[in-house]
């Protein structure tokens, strides 16, 4: 099992790991960029770094894909969701770890765990998509009532799944779980192949 200061260091280092990459990326945004552009839609970045004048702080501290809630266009660096995603689902792992070890003699019952486990993951998954019912796609059919509508007007790019649903850690808990399970599994099968040479 975790002695308290190796799950203290699993801990710290898991949170500390990406914060060097994205503060670079964050005083290059920020500060250098801006210098190194203009033209007639270059307010459009402007417009997407605005909120991080205000919410510099949740990308340090990993949250930037979670608050602020309101909108996608709210979160500074939005499309950094995935750091601070894969940092908040990995804290779950060393519960993941003592399960495991703990149920190492019975696989049968490792199995039945690990099966119920992935389904309630995927459930969470369902569910999520289901009651915010936003589709999994950024672009909208919109309906235009006109026969004049032109093409370009039947489509409309919102952000509402990847803000409510996609960039939340719980989503996307289930893929993880799932390589967790497939790394023990390689694992298991690595050493009976050791197992089954040496004897």
């Amino acid at each position: 099992m975790f002695s308290a200061k190796n799950l203290l260091k699993y801990y710290v280092w898991r949170f500390v790991k990406f914060i060097p990459l994205l503060g670079m990326v964050l005083i290059f945004s920020l500060f250098l960029l801006p210098f190194l552009g203009s033209g007639p839609i270059w307010k459009l970045y402007q417009d997407v770094m605005a909120p991080c004048e205000t919410y510099w702080w949740t990308v340090l501290l990993q949250v930037n894909n979670i608050y602020p809630t309101a909108s996608f266009d709210d979160k500074c660096m939005p499309w950094a969701w995935f750091i601070p995603a894969l940092t908040q689902i990995s804290f779950l792992l060393p519960i993941f770890v003592a399960v495991y070890q703990a149920g190492l003699p019975n696989r049968q019952m490792l199995r039945i765990i690990f099966s119920i486990f992935l389904l309630i993951c995927c459930l969470l998954s369902g569910g999520l998509t289901f009651l915010y019912d936003e589709g999994a796609m950024p672009v909208k059919i919109v309906n235009v009532e006109t026969a004049s509508g032109i093409v370009n007007s039947l489509t409309n790019l919102q952000f509402e799944f990847y803000n409510d649903v996609f960039m939340l850690p719980a989503f996307h808990l289930g893929s993880y779980f799932g390589g967790f399970g497939l790394a023990i599994v390689y694992r298991r099968f690595l050493i009976d192949s050791q197992l089954n040479k040496d004897v």
